[in-house]
């Protein structure tokens, strides 16, 4: 009986002692020699086991967070990829890598005023490397056209829109975009409506993770038809948004006024139709969530009409996209709408046909197709509701662009 107590007591104490090894914390030769091997495996799931142990363990270093956040870019965890980097930047806040890797992911982070900012401290060689200058008469060019299709289009016609956009760059901190669209629309086969849009933008960036963004839209449009010799609508949109932003997270309210005013002249005895004008305004707020590859938007408004005065309504949306590669990403949402003028939320296009939107329904495609060229392919399904003809309908959209960077 005694022989078996000992050896009971052998067993436990022998148990206790492994125990006691396989909990102990992993030294920092052991983590460095796992990081290191996972990271030239390019095995980025490992990279990141293999961090979280060494931060549970209270093991914290450079070179531990650079391939950390390397390997969530790569995974395209651009929330975990900034984290890490700001994270290696703390320990070497001239780190070439990180920063570098940091550029990168604000930009994917829909962050691209912070990514300039912060590379102010890149060696200029670096800044060189990644086309980055302080001042730059042009920084991107986009070219975007598109069909929507009526399904009565007899009644209302198919809309065809062509739009080029340029990017410039005032200061590091001064961003400023703008954009001319055309338009042409048809209506009852015999009103022929040409349109066009200028857009611009400024992004300043007023403090780190703050952007204050006010913008213009200038919209004009002409037709003639059988029962008129001219038709004229010319008007304006104002906007201002203050975003705040962090690691995979935004918030901006948004304020918006317009007003749009419409003339024409009779081949009648009626002679000129009188001028009329319609004048309203839009406040809300609209935000962005990332949960890893899978990024939230989301946004809610009021909207009055003012001239002449309606009941003011609600307009909301919400979108998800996700990542599928660092070059691939893809995106679908549904707005509700319900109203005469608006801008487009994808295109960023002044809505002019007449009869009011109810909602859209939308699928975006966006891939990388070069180091400095970006494609994007739009889907979309817009309901819409006429008075005039008593009738429901909708357009069917098709959109295909290309952004060049330089």
């Amino acid at each position: 009986m005694k022989r078996i107590y000992q050896w009971l007591t052998t067993a436990t104490l022998w148990a206790g002692y492994q125990l006691s090894i396989a909990q102990e914390p992993p030294d920092f030769l052991s983590i460095e020699s796992a990081s290191r091997r996972a990271y030239a495996q390019q095995d980025w799931q490992a990279v990141q086991a293999t961090t979280r142990q060494a931060l549970a363990s209270k093991t914290d270093y450079l070179w531990l967070r650079q391939r950390a956040g390397i390997s969530s870019y790569r995974q395209g965890d651009y929330r975990s990829s900034i984290k890490h980097l700001n994270a290696a930047l703390r320990f070497d806040h001239c780190d070439t890598t990180a920063l570098e890797f940091l550029y990168y992911s604000l930009l994917r982070d829909n962050q691209p005023a912070e990514a300039i900012a912060r590379t102010t401290t890149l060696p200029a060689s670096v800044q060189q490397r990644l086309g980055i200058r302080p001042q730059q008469f042009l920084t991107s060019v986009n070219l975007e056209s598109g069909i929507k299709i009526s399904t009565i289009p007899n009644t209302v016609g198919n809309v065809y829109y062509a739009t080029l956009g340029l990017g410039h760059r005032i200061s590091p901190a001064v961003q400023l975009s703008h954009s001319l669209t055309g338009l042409n629309v048809r209506y009852n086969q015999v009103l022929n409506v040409n349109q066009w849009q200028y857009s611009l933008r400024a992004d300043v960036r007023a403090a780190a993770s703050w952007l204050l963004s006010p913008g213009l839209q200038l919209i004009g449009a002409s037709g003639t038809a059988t029962f008129n010799t001219t038709m004229s609508q010319n008007g304006w949109i104002g906007q201002l948004s203050i975003t705040r932003s962090g690691p995979g997270w935004k918030v901006y309210p948004v304020l918006a006024i317009s007003q749009i005013s419409t003339a024409g002249t009779a081949l009648t005895e009626t002679g000129v139709y009188k001028r009329t004008v319609e004048a309203q305004w839009q406040a809300g707020v609209g935000g962005e969530y990332v949960v890893g590859r899978v990024r939230l938007y989301g946004s809610l408004a009021m909207q009055q009409q003012t001239k002449p005065a309606l009941n003011r309504h609600p307009m909301g949306s919400l979108h998800t996209q996700v990542t599928l590669s660092p070059r691939l990403n893809v995106r679908v949402g549904y707005s509700y709408i319900n109203t005469n003028h608006f801008l487009e939320i994808t295109t960023g296009m002044f809505n002019n046909p007449p009869d009011p939107t109810v909602d859209k329904t939308t699928l975006l495609l966006t891939g990388q197709v070069t180091k400095r060229v970006i494609a994007y392919v739009l889907g979309q399904y817009e309901r819409k509701t006429s008075a005039t003809t008593s009738q429901a309908y909708a357009y069917q959209t098709g959109v295909g662009g290309l952004t060049i960077l330089f």
